[in-house]
């Protein structure tokens, strides 16, 4: 009997295993595809465009009481994201007149020394601690070496074209008075109004960021030298447009005036964009 049960639950369990291979449950796939992420762009155009641009163009021939309030450039984020804005001023070069027609105070600004070391395209004083390019474009007497015109320069090296090789040789760096006698009171138009008024940020030459109730922030060149403005504008939305103002006067502080008679004054600002 045991034997006779056995086989029929052996024969029972065969069959079903069969009936299980035959028969399946119902079953539906479907494909998911294109399973994509585009990143957005941070993308700041400078007057609808992504090239250099003079706010202040060239001006030449300029006098003591002379001003400016409408030189500007417009922002615009032209990407997908929001960003943030920082502005940031470089180096101010103070290029002396190259005419020799100057009155009064024409070497307040000179500098002066005997180089350590040099070449053909260098002058090394490592004693010196110049700031970094602020003699871009000035002229450098060397003595046995000529007058050359300085391209760049560290805390303690000057470049510029070849020419005579420069040792140990006196030198001096005739530097401009301008950026001392001109002002300068940057500002975010941010309603990009066009004018001055309710919630612009005037830039301070201390790197401080203020209110439109505390009004333009004149100051001069030369005090604005180095100066960045972190994240001066923390939400530039896409599609937003804004202006950066740079209203100048050229002051007159007595006779030292005439020293910069014929100088110029040259200054990059940069704009970077980020999130």
């Amino acid at each position: 009997m045991k034997k006779i049960l056995g086989l029929t639950i052996a024969a029972l369990l065969v069959i079903a295993m069969v009936a299980a291979g035959t028969f399946a449950f119902f079953q539906d796939t479907e494909t998911s595809t294109n399973n994509n992420i585009t990143a957005g762009t941070l993308d700041l155009k400078i007057n609808s465009a992504d090239v250099n641009y003079n706010i202040i163009a060239a001006l030449t021939n300029k006098k003591p009481g002379d001003a400016d309030a409408t030189a500007f450039a417009s922002l615009t984020n032209s990407g997908t994201l929001t960003g943030k804005l920082t502005v940031a001023f470089g180096s101010v070069a103070n290029i002396e007149s190259a005419t020799g027609t100057e009155f009064t105070g024409d070497i307040l600004n000179d500098v002066s020394g005997t180089s350590t070391s040099g070449s053909a395209t260098t002058l090394v004083d490592i004693g010196a601690a110049w700031v970094v390019n602020a003699y871009t474009g000035c002229s450098v007497v060397i003595t046995g070496a000529g007058t050359r015109t300085i391209l760049s320069n560290t805390a303690t090296t000057l470049t510029f074209a070849t020419g005579t090789v420069v040792t140990t040789m006196p030198y001096t760096i005739h530097v401009g008075e301008l950026g001392a006698q001109i002002q300068i009171a940057p500002y975010i138009d941010v309603d990009n109004s066009g004018t001055f008024n309710t919630g612009d940020l005037p830039l301070k030459s201390d790197g401080t960021v203020k209110a439109f109730s505390d009004g333009l922030q004149y100051d001069f060149v030369n005090n604005f030298a180095n100066r960045t403005y972190t994240n001066v504008i923390a939400s530039f939305a896409p599609s937003a447009n804004m202006k950066f103002f740079l209203p100048w006067q050229f002051n007159n502080p007595g006779s030292a005036v005439n020293s910069a008679q014929g100088d110029t004054f040259s200054v990059g600002i940069t704009f970077t964009f980020d999130q």
